[in-house]
């Protein structure tokens, strides 16, 4: 039981710094993760001794098909090519150069060492940059191109992570297999995420309950990465595959109810899971520094400083140069408009470490293959760990007043889009009813009313999307409605206290009011994003 009251201990706890987060005006997973150091720091303290390889494998497949599933695909194929240089150019690159300068300051790691140093710490965590994208509300188009490549990373850092090990516990580094390797890595994990898709969207045509439906859901992060990680190809990539195509056929595959209820559900899995993956990484954290056999902390904290400080650097370069050198070229510029200023700052900056390096550095080998233990690996995990704080209070502490103060462009493609899509939808309802009218089959009465229904609700999504004036009229219409329903509620409600009608038609009573509601609250202020 110790072990299951700790876990209700540490979702207390992350509900509580999530609410001081808010108010302190500070990202969410950076105060779990120092939060979690703090726990560990605490003397005689009994944590959830949990295996990060396990806690791997149990939180991020559904943060990252939940991440998945609110992807652009549209975005991807948008911003592929900074997509690519991100997720495979700058992975590469970030590897090497670390490499270079660890083994240059870093006189306790040899080149083998080294390596394997760069590979953990090159990727961003993709768990982190896309919490932090969405609460800070970032444009769509950098969001996009952080989305691309936290999802698309993984791949190609666990290719470079296992030539690295390899060359450090055998002494041998052939790169020729590199590139093969990458693409049974990637192509495996597109094929398994593909064949995922297919069997849960058979599934899904058959099940006619929301909560099997929702159950189905819950397990297809699962049946994508463990069968992906079984046989050796990118599990995160089978993830991502199949979570956006499965987003792309839900909106005619699955009923309303379904993906409501599933909806409910993610975001609750979803701050649960967070919250936990972050504090476990606050309590690895500490327990390295709380570590008597340790690598002494004068060490660490200079090879913490040295590699952090070129990660940081190298993304900083690496993105500005990609972005606007190639423009000098007239043939690049005609592709398409330059990115803003402060899209490319703020994806530069975006390079937090997390739970992907932590878990990558633990599965280090102890031993080579000859028997000896491998050299340098306690320092490797522990610059790892110092990386992953030190990217978490210099990034993430400073990247929302950079958002702030950066991220201020108008981009009013999102708004045009919805006002089309209205349009369209307000006219396809229109040509149906005036197709059932033709037809005879419904009484007059039946469809004027639902006529009548209809353009009232088309006018006021109109008039939402028109100017201020509609949108005044929209927004005051919408409240008068909230204040309706809530009055029918209190109504509905009374009765049941005055046992005047049962808990079950207060039920499913409460389930209408609660729908409609839903829709007014989430119409009632456009969104601007």
């Amino acid at each position: 039981m110790a072990g299951f009251e700790t876990l209700l201990a540490l979702l207390l706890a992350s509900t509580a710094l999530a609410v001081a987060a808010r108010r302190l005006k500070m990202p969410v997973p950076v105060v779990m993760v120092l939060g979690g150091v703090g726990v560990a720091l605490v003397p005689r303290r009994h944590l959830l001794e949990i295996d990060p390889d396990l806690a791997f494998g149990i939180f991020v497949p559904p943060l990252l098909f939940n991440g998945a599933i609110g992807t652009s695909l549209r975005g991807l194929r948008t911003n592929v090519r900074s997509v690519l240089r991100l997720a495979v150019g700058l992975v590469i690159a970030t590897t090497v150069i670390v490499a270079f300068v660890a083994r240059t300051f870093v006189h306790a790691l040899d080149w083998h060492g080294a390596f394997v140093l760069g590979a953990i710490v090159a990727p961003p965590d993709a768990v982190v940059a896309l919490a932090l994208a969405r609460a800070l509300r970032m444009s769509r188009r950098t969001v996009n191109v952080l989305e691309g490549e936290t999802l698309l990373n993984d791949t190609t850092a666990f290719v470079v992570y296992r030539l690295a090990v390899r060359a450090a516990t055998t002494g041998a580094f052939d790169l020729r297999t590199a590139m093969p390797l990458f693409l049974l890595v990637a192509g495996g994990g597109v094929a398994v995420g593909w064949v995922v898709y297919r069997i849960v969207g058979f599934m899904s045509e058959r099940l006619e309950d929301p909560v099997l439906e929702t159950v189905l859901l819950l397990m297809t992060p699962f049946a994508a990465y463990l069968p992906a990680e079984a046989v050796g190809a990118s599990g995160v990539l089978a993830v991502v595959v199949a979570g956006i195509l499965l987003r792309r056929s839900s909106p005619l595959l699955v009923p309303a109810r379904a993906r409501l209820q599933g909806r409910a559900v993610f975001s609750v899995v979803e701050f649960v899971l967070n919250s936990l993956v972050f504090i476990l990484i606050g309590t690895e954290l500490g327990e390295i520094l709380r570590d008597p056999h340790a690598s002494p902390v004068a060490e660490v904290l200079r090879a913490t400083l040295i590699v952090g400080g070129t990660v940081m650097a190298v993304r900083l370069i690496w993105v500005f140069a990609s972005a606007y050198v190639p423009r000098v070229s007239r043939r690049f510029r005609e592709r398409g408009p330059i990115a803003s200023f402060g899209n490319v700052a703020i994806v530069a900056w975006t390079g937090i470490r997390g739970g992907d390096s932590l878990v990558t550095a633990l599965a280090v080998p102890h031993l080579t293959t000859l028997g000896t233990p491998l050299p340098g690996r306690d320092l490797i995990v522990a610059t790892t760990f110092g990386v992953i704080l030190l990217t978490l209070l210099v990034q993430g502490l400073s990247l929302a007043p950079l958002v702030r103060w950066l991220d201020h462009t108008s981009d009013r493609s999102r708004e045009a889009e919805e006002a089309l899509a209205r349009r369209q939808m307000i006219a396809a309802g229109d040509a149906l009813l005036e197709r059932r009218q033709l037809d005879g089959d419904l009484p007059e009465v039946v469809i004027e009313r639902v006529r009548r229904k209809h353009r009232e609700q088309s006018e006021l999504e109109t008039d939402l999307k028109i100017d201020d004036r509609g949108r005044t009229f929209a927004a005051v219409q919408r409240s008068l409605e909230l204040e309706v329903l809530r009055a029918r509620r209190s109504a509905a409600v009374q009765l049941q206290y005055d046992q005047v009608i049962d808990d079950a038609v207060l039920h499913e009573l409460e389930r209408e009011l609660d729908l409609e509601e839903v829709r007014l609250e989430n119409g009632d202020v456009p969104d601007q994003t």
